[in-house]
């Protein structure tokens, strides 16, 4: 994955805007922002978990499966609640039963059915990661005031549901900018 290391300074975006009538600046500034403040929360995020043998994805399916960890999941409903396909979340659990973290059991009810279940090795493993990812959070966030978080949280919410209302060919059919009042 490619990382932005830099955002554009206000000539450059002006020089952008010159050359691109639908270029609102301020737009791209902040657009750029978030995506260089998310890169490189997932960058810092993916190398700690590096360093401890699990993958972002592996962690957040791992995390999911922790959010509930006598009841399990099943492998449709963790690609719903992780924003996955099928076929990735097969993969990914097909890691974690042959490392052992997780296992896959037929219901009683439903034979049909799978759930994915943390083992005891699994939650072993999270009970030596969170606590170290837990702190790390804190130290990211606690330069932020109450205020702060309260607004990111808002403007975060706000920026998502945008993105989810975009339509899939976007931008071709956006239409008019929208601005909030």
């Amino acid at each position: 994955m490619l990382l932005p290391r830099t955002t554009p300074d206000e000539g450059a975006l002006q020089d952008l805007a010159a050359r691109y009538p639908d270029l609102e600046p301020d737009d791209l500034h902040v657009f750029l922002r978030l995506v260089y403040a998310g890169s490189r929360v997932f960058a810092a995020v993916e190398s700690w978990m590096g360093r401890r043998g699990l993958s972002t994805a592996r962690f957040v399916v791992l995390v999911n499966l922790n959010l509930d960890p006598d009841n399990g999941l099943t492998p449709s409903d963790l690609a719903d609640r992780v924003s996955a396909s099928r076929a990735t979340i097969t993969g990914l659990v097909d890691g974690l039963v042959r490392d052992k973290l997780v296992t896959r059991e037929h219901c009683t009810e439903d034979r049909r059915t799978v759930r994915v279940r943390l083992t005891e090795a699994g939650r072993e493993m999270l009970s030596k990661v969170l606590p170290g990812h837990f702190r790390r959070v804190s130290a990211l966030v606690s330069r932020l005031s109450a205020r702060d978080r309260r607004d990111l949280l808002r403007l975060s919410r706000r920026i998502g549901d945008a993105a989810d209302a975009l339509p899939d060919d976007w931008p071709a059919d956006c239409g008019e900018r929208v601005r909030a009042s």
